[in-house]
């Protein structure tokens, strides 16, 4: 299945552009997962959000690479985010 692209997440250029808001700009990455970005007056970041299943939550994941570089860490890239965001979501379904 191929990655859901949203030009305005793809590079921290294009994220700058955005505007500052409490409410994330989500892209989903697969069924009841979605990866959100938001732009905060510095750098922005990174959340998860899983629904569906009775698991409804969100989850930060880090500061996205608007000001540094990603270190894979702290600071992340939106592709490696894709991988990470669906980590979580199976165990939330446990019960």
């Amino acid at each position: 299945m191929p990655k859901p692209r949203v030009a305005k997440l793809e590079t921290a250029t294009a994220r700058r552009k955005l505007p500052v808001r409490k409410k994330p700009f989500y892209v989903t990455v697969s069924p009841g997962i979605a990866l959100g970005y938001r732009r905060n007056i510095g750098g922005g970041s990174w959340s998860a959000r899983c629904t569906g299943q009775g698991a409804d939550w969100i989850k930060r994941i880090g500061l996205a690479d608007d000001l540094e570089p990603a270190d894979g860490k702290h600071v992340h890239l939106l592709a490696g985010n894709r991988h990470g965001a669906g980590a979580g979501a199976p165990s939330a379904r446990r019960r």
